[in-house]
């Protein structure tokens, strides 16, 4: 639901990226794109062909995913070698850009291409994110317990991204909307939320660093490092805890009244406790930015403890209680920030 990719961010890192290494003699260039040539134009024209008339040549590669055979760099197998040297799962968005960015010589088509290629062969692979290859990538969107397509995120960033820096941010972002359209669709009811924002915001990306180095934004950018530190530029803040499967609690019971969330210990004291309760929105399901937060709790055993939640139309919490102390020994699961009891109250009949 949170958008990984912060569009300015973003930006700055790559600015950041080729004012670094321009001080090492490597300076940004804008690059050609890959465009029908006019014989080609000509034959299709008496043949009645309408695809170069209506279709870049870029797009139908990228539609067809077949980048990496017909628009290589050659600069594919020094990257991937690169990558492979790795340990699994660190390469950052920076790195990449900038290890590709160093062998392509600063021209920034190349780079994002050169990034794309080395994902484009495996695209139908129906195992793609255990390639080699992918295990060395870092995570770049919330994906619930991990689970989501790594692969994929990577692959339709750099694509679109690539697109927007060609044809602009609103031809990118109407491609990726067809393609994000398409892709919920064919998938059969899977949460596809991660995936509509890389489609919507690699063009964008795309589309600003262009207009940057049309307009050599790099010689008068302010650098700073951390603009290169993945929680700058990427938002991974997610907080899954409202789908977590239900499962009744053993320490604690908890009922729900019109605004207050009632709490009760069955077995012991629990002193100075931080709790966390996450409640429904107008859907009527948890939702993990609907949050009440308290501190110094005290539950004694047997008696409920009222936490009132700000909401009119309350009808589901979930609690999360840790860092409490106790008269006897605490059990592990009642330890830091985010660990914990927790426990449902069921919707109001």
């Amino acid at each position: 639901r949170i958008n990984p990719f912060k569009v300015k961010e973003m930006v700055k890192m790559l600015l950041q990226i080729m004012k670094e290494e321009q001080a090492g003699g490597i300076t940004p260039k804008l690059g050609t794109p890959h465009t029908w040539s006019p014989e080609f134009k000509e034959y299709c024209k008496k043949k009645g062909e309408m695809i170069p008339l209506g279709f870049s040549k870029l797009l139908v590669a990228l539609a067809s995913g077949v980048t990496s055979r017909h628009f290589k760099t050659g600069q594919e197998e020094n990257l991937i070698r690169y990558i492979l040297s790795r340990p699994d799962a660190s390469i950052t968005m920076d790195e990449l850009f900038r290890a590709s960015y160093r062998l392509n010589d600063g021209e920034f088509y190349l780079t994002i291409l050169t990034n794309l290629n080395i994902l484009s062969d495996n695209w139908r692979h129906p195992q793609r994110d255990q390639l080699a290859i992918t295990r060395k990538l870092a995570t770049i969107c919330n994906f619930y317990q991990g689970k989501g397509d790594k692969y994929g995120a990577w692959y339709h960033f750099q694509g679109i991204m690539l697109y927007g820096y060609v044809q602009g941010g609103l031809r990118a972002w109407l491609v990726g909307s067809i393609e994000s359209a398409g892709s919920h669709v064919l998938s059969h009811g899977t949460d596809e939320q991660q995936e509509d924002y890389v489609n919507a915001t690699g063009g964008k990306v795309g589309a600003k660093v262009a207009k940057a180095l049309e307009r050599r934004e790099y010689v008068t950018f302010t650098p700073d490092r951390n603009y290169c530190d993945p929680k700058v530029y990427l938002d991974l803040s997610e907080d899954w805890r409202d789908r977590i499967e239900y499962v009744e609690s053993k320490e604690f019971k908890a009922t729900l009244d019109e605004n207050r969330m009632w709490l009760k210990s069955l077995y012991k004291d629990y002193l100075d406790c931080h709790v966390e309760i996450i409640y429904n929105d107008y859907s009527g399901k948890l939702n993990s930015k609907n949050i009440m937060k308290k501190d110094h709790v005290n539950f004694k055993k047997g008696k409920s403890v009222p936490l009132f939640v700000s909401w009119d139309e309350l009808t589901l919490a979930r609690a999360f209680i840790s860092g409490c102390k106790a008269a006897g020994p605490v059990p592990k699961s009642l330890g830091g920030a985010r660990r914990g009891v927790y426990v449902d109250a069921l919707p109001v009949r």
